[in-house]
């Protein structure tokens, strides 16, 4: 058995140890995070095994910064972190209100999931044009070269 990326393999192990929890009833579990942890533990055990997903994968890291730069300006960083930065000012305002017992007021706690969706919704579709960018770019290369 060759395992070409032992970060994504062992990242892959990790998330489908959750499935035996699940099954057992240790954790309860819907149908969705069965999916979710199939479908993520999937593609990095895929990604760990495969040649083409792990050349694919240290392509997409290598030029990353590089195409990320130039797509998005050298504020990327901030686009492509958004739901953190989101979370780290609710775990502010939380530690806050806990400090000076400020009461939140309902719209603050209403709008945090909504912008959270929002941001990783944004993020995630930043992230994704960046790889087909990279990946794009890498194949008129290849396709250059022959």
């Amino acid at each position: 058995m060759k395992i070409y990326n032992k970060s994504a393999f062992i990242a892959g192990i990790l998330c489908s140890l959750s499935l035996p929890m699940f099954a057992f009833g240790i954790i309860h579990a819907d149908w969705f995070q069965w999916l979710m942890s199939i479908a993520v533990s999937a593609k990095l055990l895929y990604t760990g095994r495969s040649q083409k997903g792990s050349d694919r994968d240290k392509i997409i890291k290598e030029k990353y910064e590089e195409t990320a730069v130039a797509l998005y300006g050298r504020h990327h960083k901030l686009k492509t972190n958004l739901p953190f930065i989101i979370t780290g000012g609710l775990v502010i305002a939380a530690g806050l209100q806990l400090v000076f017992n400020i009461s939140m007021p309902i719209w603050v706690v209403v709008m945090f999931p909504v912008s959270l969706t929002i941001a990783a919704t944004y993020s995630i579709g930043i992230e994704r044009s960046i790889a087909e960018a990279i990946l794009s770019h890498t194949e008129e290369e290849n396709s250059n070269a022959i």
